[in-house]
Formats: structure tokens, C-alpha cells, sequence
């Protein structure tokens, strides 16, 4: 198709020669040249740049820009080409680009753009318009990220689209990654912070109640860690009395013959000193057997003793006792 046109000179037409008008073709433009000149030709007309395009014959000083999504790939092109679904036109409209994994696909007032995933989010497939919050039992604290990490065991996150993880409180455990909640710890058995596994209670201490943190024996109990067998653990949920005659402190693995001059009269009591006027040795007069740690001896008449005492003493000048276990009392005036 010829870009020369021709028409009658008219007073409104400036006079040239043969009368010519050049018109650019399609994918050219006339830019700043003279359409009455003889020097143009459809040869001088310059090509629109990548992007822009003249669809028709034309006296054009400027290309015109592709719309959104479309492009002209090359320089000199009369129309422009879509992009393929899924694909948008980048700004200078040259080339068609896509959203890869980790971002989506925004589409602006003017311009689409490719946008990272925050952090809690993820996209694991190219060309999506939004993106995926982490489940509950994973995070991603990066950005623009293809892709979730599981809570290590001892964490837990129970909400999606987090961040970060949290650390299972004391006396509960998560075992396996990617958990959601933590669970309590059995009767017998507690945990620190930030644990996968509870540990049976040690030596000494129980706990009574599901996610109940081990707590010592009350003085007066005990419980050794394995039982008479030697390979049997002992049961972590309670505690034993200590047998009359011995008794123990808090937190005990066993317990102990109760001191001269204290006795426990019941299971599991704590050993308490004989009163005043009565007394309990260590060993009876063989000096080889131990005395009956369960009850005190009366001082004899004429003697007594403070409370918790091994031993009685005679009553001082001016005091007397004559009542078995009767503390030494004074004596009347005259």
C-alpha cells in the first residue's frame, strides 16, 4: 500500500512540488519529518520502538504504547500481541512475565506486578493472585518463600499464617514436628520448657495429677527409684509412710531410724522429741541394739530430763520428782 497521497493545491495547502502529502505506513511514524518535503519517503519513516505500535497509515508524531498486558516485542510492529493467560506485560510492554513460587500476582490500577509472600504465607505454584497461609503446626518467618517449615518437636503453633513457633510450657510436651497444641504430661511425669518428651518424676518426688509438675515427698514419706526387685521403677504417683520408728525429710529416697530422743508413733509421722521428764538412749546397755524408736521411757522417780533429751539427770538441790516421767518440781517452803 502506497504512504504517498496526492491533492489539488488550494489556498488552505501550501504549494509543492507534484502536490504530495507522504503518509508513514503501519509500524512507522513521521516523528519531527516534513510530510510536504520531497526528502521524505516512506523509507525515512522511523520505526516504532519495542512497545509501541502505529496500526494504519499515518502522520503520527508519536507511537502509540500497547495496552496492559499486550506487547510489541520488536521494533516496527502495526498491533500488539496478548499475553497468554496467566502472564501479564511488564511496564515498558517488551516482554510478558509471570509470578513465580513465593509471590502472587497483583494487579494494580495501572500495572500488574509480581509481589513477595510475607512472612506466615507462601505460594508453591507460579501465577496465583494470592498467597497461602502457613497451616497450624508450621511457619515461614522469611519472605517470598515456596513453602512452610514444620514446628520442631517442643514447639507447637496452633493459629495459621504464623511466623515463628512457641515453645511447649513446662510440664507438656509435642513429640513430632509440625504439631498444632502441646499435650499435658502424664501422672508421674513432668517436663521443662520447650520439651518433646516428660520425664518420670526422680527419686523422691510424684506427681499426682496429669500436668502436675514433680513435687517432693512431705516430710515423713519417701520413694526410692526402684523397687526391692531392683529393676522395678517405683510408682511416681505417690508416696510411702515412713514405717513407725523412722521417719524422713522432705524430697527423701528413704527413710531414716528416728535420732535418740525423738520417736514417731504412726506411719508416716514426722519424728518428734520425747516431752520433758522423759528420754530414749541411742542403744540399750549392750550398746549393740538400737532402743525402740517408737516410744520414750519415763524418768524414774527423783529424776528428769528436757524434751528431746538421750538421758535423764538427777533432780537439782531443792527440786524433787516422785512420779515416773515427772519433771523435777520444786520444793515446798519449810
Amino acid at each position: 500500500k502506497s504512504a504517498e497521497f496526492f491533492s489539488a493545491t488550494s489556498a488552505n495547502t501550501p504549494s509543492r512540488e507534484n502536490n504530495r502529502i507522504l503518509c508513514c505506513n503501519p509500524g512507522t511514524y513521521l516523528k519531527d519529518l516534513d510530510p510536504l518535503s520531497p526528502s521524505t519517503t516512506a523509507g525515512t519513516c522511523p520505526k516504532c520502538d519495542e512497545g509501541k505500535i502505529t496500526e494504519h497509515v499515518n502522520l503520527a508524531t508519536t507511537c502509540e504504547a500497547c495496552p496492559r498486558d499486550e506487547i510489541a516485542p520488536s521494533k516496527g510492529l502495526s498491533s500488539c500481541a496478548g499475553c497468554f493467560p496467566g502472564k501479564f506485560s511488564d511496564v515498558s510492554r517488551e516482554n510478558c512475565n509471570r509470578c513465580e513460587t513465593g509471590q502472587f500476582t497483583l494487579h494494580g490500577t495501572l500495572e500488574t506486578a509480581c509481589v513477595g509472600c510475607v512472612a506466615g504465607f507462601y505460594q508453591d505454584e507460579p501465577t496465583f493472585d494470592a498467597c497461602k497461609s502457613c497451616d497450624p503446626g508450621y511457619y515461614q518467618d522469611q519472605t517470598t518463600k515456596p513453602f512452610c517449615l514444620p514446628c520442631n518437636p517442643g514447639t507447637h503453633q496452633g493459629k495459621p499464617g504464623q511466623s515463628n513457633c512457641t515453645d511447649c510450657a513446662v510440664n507438656t510436651k509435642s513429640e513430632i514436628a509440625g504439631s498444632s497444641d502441646c499435650v499435658a504430661c502424664d501422672k508421674g511425669s513432668s517436663s521443662e520448657e520447650g520439651s518433646a518428651k516428660c520425664q518420670s518424676c526422680e527419686a523422691g518426688y510424684i506427681s499426682a495429677v496429669v500436668g502436675q509438675k514433680c513435687s517432693p515427698c512431705d516430710a515423713g514419706q519417701y520413694r526410692q527409684s526402684k523397687e526391692a526387685d531392683g529393676n522395678t521403677t517405683t510408682d511416681p504417683t505417690k508416696c510411702l509412710g515412713c514405717p513407725t520408728g523412722w521417719s524422713s525429710e522432705s524430697g527423701s529416697t528413704r527413710c531414716q531410724s528416728c535420732e535418740a530422743g525423738t520417736i514417731s508413733t504412726f506411719v508416716g509421722e514426722v519424728c518428734k522429741p520425747c516431752d520433758a521428764g522423759q528420754y530414749r538412749q541411742r542403744m540399750e546397755d549392750d550398746d549393740i541394739t538400737p532402743t525402740n524408736a517408737t516410744f520414750c521411757i519415763g524418768c524414774p522417780a527423783g529424776w528428769s530430763s528436757e524434751a528431746g533429751s538421750t538421758k535423764c539427770q538427777s533432780c537439782e538441790a531443792g527440786t524433787f520428782s516422785n512420779v515416773v516421767g515427772e519433771e523435777c518440781n520444786n520444793c515446798g517452803t519449810g
